[in-house]
């Protein structure tokens, strides 16, 4: 089963990737994120400001290397904010160094399996 993403934001520089999905409540329908590095490194995530559940998807040379959910902490904002700084669960990283990682909106997709993606 093919799913096609619309690439909503391209985060490539390191100011974009450190502020990423701050301050977003919800994407629409496929909407994603698409982060890209120059070269291929561990990529750390966190959920700093961001008000809705994501799959996180790293990739590298073109293949899913892990998929991670991450929730919301909170319904509410400020309590979201306040324990973002206390919760090492919003947090992931990838484990092992790659090209780029991919934020869907959770739910969105159920099954990543380690076919290529383009």
């Amino acid at each position: 089963m093919v799913i096609r993403l619309r690439i909503k934001d391209i985060f490539s520089t390191p100011t974009a990737q450190m502020h990423g999905l701050m301050g977003r409540v919800d994407y629409s329908g496929k909407d994603c994120a698409l982060f890209v590095f120059e070269r291929p490194r561990l990529a750390n995530m966190w959920m700093r400001n961001t008000y809705m559940d994501l799959q996180v998807v790293f990739c590298s040379n073109g293949r899913v290397i892990k998929t991670q959910h991450i929730r919301k902490l909170s319904d509410d904002k400020a309590i979201c904010d306040k324990l973002c700084d206390l919760v090492i669960e919003t947090r992931c990283c990838s484990d092992i160094p790659v090209g780029a990682h991919v934020h869907i909106q959770d739910g969105l997709v159920s099954i990543v399996s380690s076919k290529r993606i383009d």
